[in-house]
């Protein structure tokens, strides 16, 4: 099975992800090769060269990539383009972010974006995952902030956010809730009384950091396991896989979020 991961960067869930994906196929008789295909790269795509019996993706795949799959004579292609349907992958998340941040009384939400372009689509669909949740409580939509380049020697203009209301930040994973927590600590903005932040992957990463980051955490084994369950579902016929059994996600409140300010006084 070749499983065509999009341009992202290879992190601690998506590695959780790929090895129990691999290990459950194996369990199977079947070997999972990945493969990342680049804009503009000149090499042969793998299904090309592989004839895999399978070839999944974690989005849905463009119109020019499954027309070269078929023209390599793949038959199998997950999620299927002659079916209608979204992408799920693991957007229970945001939710439980913001109904976290609205349990602790925040009513101003911001939404962090991470600044690697790679992450556009996904973080597209995170933010619409959380708008959904807020107006769902009747909340305002979150505000956008601006992107939160991680690594980067320039901080995110934390201060602004707090002078502008906002109490509570929906980050798009703990990489951007670690960069925005030192940013606050370097402007003097005590993290979680002025300015609660919540995580995205529960990363180890939200446990080394300080204060720890509350974070969702998502059922790596399930999602990898779902995703096997899905190939074998292809080649051999077994009952489709239940999504809604293998995709937990769980808020783990921590340190870095507490109260609203408002509620403090």
């Amino acid at each position: 099975m070749l499983l065509v991961l999009p341009d992202w960067p290879i992190e601690h869930s998506l590695r959780e992800n790929i090895d129990e994906a691999t290990q459950a196929l194996d369990e199977h008789g079947y070997t999972l090769i990945t493969f990342t295909p680049h804009e503009g790269a000149r090499s042969r795509p793998l299904w090309e060269t592989l004839q895999p019996d399978v070839v999944m993706g974690l989005l849905r795949f463009p119109a020019p990539l499954i027309r070269s799959m078929r023209e390599a004579g793949v038959e199998r292609i997950i999620p299927d383009p002659d079916e209608a349907s979204n992408t799920r992958y693991s957007e229970g998340g945001p939710r439980l972010q913001v109904e976290h941040l609205h349990e602790l009384g925040h009513r101003r939400l911001g939404f962090a974006r991470p600044g690697d372009p790679r992450l556009v689509e996904l973080a597209d669909a995170r933010e619409a995952a959380a708008t959904a949740a807020a107006v769902n409580l009747g909340l305002e939509a979150p505000r956008t902030l601006e992107p939160v380049c991680v690594g980067s020697e320039l901080d995110p203009p934390v201060q602004a956010w707090v002078d502008a209301g906002i109490t509570g930040v929906v980050a798009f994973n703990d990489d951007v809730a670690a960069a925005i927590i030192g940013a606050a600590a370097r402007a003097g903005i005590a993290v979680p009384r002025s300015l609660s932040v919540v995580g995205h992957d529960d990363t180890p990463t939200a446990l080394m950091f300080e204060p720890r980051i509350s974070s969702v955490q998502i059922d790596s084994t399930g999602l990898g396991h779902y995703l096997a369950a899905l190939a074998i579902h292809a080649l051999d016929g077994t009952p489709t896989p239940d999504w809604e059994q293998t995709s937990a996600v769980t808020l783990i409140s921590r340190e870095s979020t507490s109260v609203s300010p408002s509620t403090q006084e």
